[in-house]
């Protein structure tokens, strides 16, 4: 059976994968195998480390065949923070390398989602801001207005890279006051 893409919390099994994407990836969003006599340094250095200490701090994109094709961990130390936000918030970005974007689509989870026991899904996302490009910079900030949401939500961003097939899901906790 064939489920929809979702995010979930990383599984031992995942490390493969996450060691290829790592790789794939590890020049600026580009392929580091060609720079690297051993490439495996990377993920050994950049990836690794979180899943092996932190593994409940990791989290892999499913392609809903149980493939994970895409991962990113909380790269930090201590509790997880919630912002408490209003119905207008903005979604504020940092992108060391300057990608710049096709698009950013931000979404919320539906009223009534609970990200404490529930796992996140495509299905549990509802759309609450579209932009068009944005050139290479180090800092994004896109206006957020919504409303009929309240409590503790998720807000996911799809961030389509304008410099190549690439596209990242930050995503943050939030509680709408």
């Amino acid at each position: 059976m064939i489920l929809p893409p979702s995010i979930r919390p990383y599984r031992r099994e995942d490390r493969p994968a996450l060691d290829d994407i790592c790789i794939r990836t590890a020049y600026s969003g580009q392929d580091g195998r060609p720079l690297y006599r051993d490439p495996s340094i990377l993920p050994a250095i950049f990836a690794s480390p979180y899943v092996h200490l932190e593994p409940g701090l990791a989290f892999a994109l499913d392609d809903g065949q149980g493939r994970a094709v895409g991962y990113n961990s909380i790269e930090m130390v201590g509790a997880w923070q919630t912002a408490d936000v209003d119905s207008g918030f903005t979604v504020r970005l940092y992108d060391q390398a300057s990608h710049g974007a096709d698009y950013f689509l931000v979404h919320v989870t539906r009223q009534g989602f609970d990200p404490t026991t529930q796992p996140l899904t495509l299905d549990d996302l509802e759309p609450v801001a579209t932009t068009g490009s944005y050139g290479p910079s180090r800092n994004y900030s896109i206006p957020v207005s919504t409303s009929g949401y309240s409590g503790h939500h998720v807000v996911c961003t799809i961030w389509q890279a304008s410099h190549m097939d690439q596209t990242y899901f930050p995503c943050s906790d939030v509680n709408f006051g």
